[in-house]
């Protein structure tokens, strides 16, 4: 299989994108300025240059180039993504899209060959939002990811898959995920300062974290507990209790 890179370049005032095949892009570096010979031009309207196999590339004098450069190098990288209601999402959907959910699932990464080339790892996830689930199939650096079940998830870039074994959707190279800022409804039953944490624990006894300047922001004074127990709306961010609503 061939593999190509997208690559954006830059004279210091315009930017276009170039595609470079697999010898050369594993010698160029990003943020050197090279002196390029023999290359091709795609469509005209496309405005994207081509690697061939007489392209030569020549490290030469540095070009410097601003923030609005950069800016408008990422915009032509990274394709557009919509963002679509797990709920609502079905096997018609075309382009890049981004959805949201919680991590209900998640199996152990494993290498897989696909057409001869080399092994490239993969896991399959599932996400849930509102009793919609869907099947994610994460591949090769998109993995390094680290997730957790039980957080909510944003993925984006992701392309949609009808096979045998149903409908799942794809990570791309451009795809990002991102932890979810969440807002969880909490009924306090309890709570204990472990160290620089106020633990506090439900009904259910399922316990929560919440560091000791977020509790000192909303209580003065150790709160009284109702019967029932005491309605806590807790923002958590990767993990961690940051702020109670």
């Amino acid at each position: 299989m061939v593999t190509t890179t997208l690559a954006a370049l830059s004279d210091g005032s315009t930017v276009c994108t170039m595609v470079l095949n697999e010898s050369v892009a594993g010698a160029v570096l990003p943020g050197r300025t090279y002196l390029i010979r023999n290359y091709g031009i795609g469509k005209k309207e496309s405005g994207v240059l081509l690697t061939k196999r007489n392209t030569e590339f020549f490290i030469t004098s540095n070009i410097s180039v601003g923030p609005e450069i950069v800016i408008k190098a990422k915009e032509l990288l990274f394709q557009p993504t919509r963002l679509v209601d797990l709920k609502e999402v079905g096997v018609e959907e075309e382009g890049l899209i981004t959805v949201e959910g919680v991590l209900a699932d998640m199996r152990p990464i494993r290498l897989i060959r696909q057409h001869g080339s080399e092994a490239v790892p993969l896991r399959i996830i599932y996400l849930k939002k509102e009793g919609a689930q869907v099947k994610i199939l994460i591949w090769h650096q998109a993995n390094l990811t680290a997730l957790k079940p039980g957080l909510k998830y944003t993925f984006s870039h992701l392309r949609a898959q009808q096979s045998d074994y149903g409908f799942s959707f794809n990570t791309s190279e451009d795809t990002q995920i991102k932890e979810c800022e969440e807002d969880i409804v909490f009924q306090m039953d309890g709570y204990f300062i472990t160290g620089e944490n106020m633990d506090v624990v439900d009904i259910n006894g399922e316990k929560k974290s919440i560091p000791l300047d977020v509790w000192r922001d909303n209580f003065s004074h150790d709160p009284d507990i109702p019967e029932g127990g005491l309605s806590l709306t807790l923002r958590v961010v990767e993990g961690v209790v940051c702020l109670i609503v």
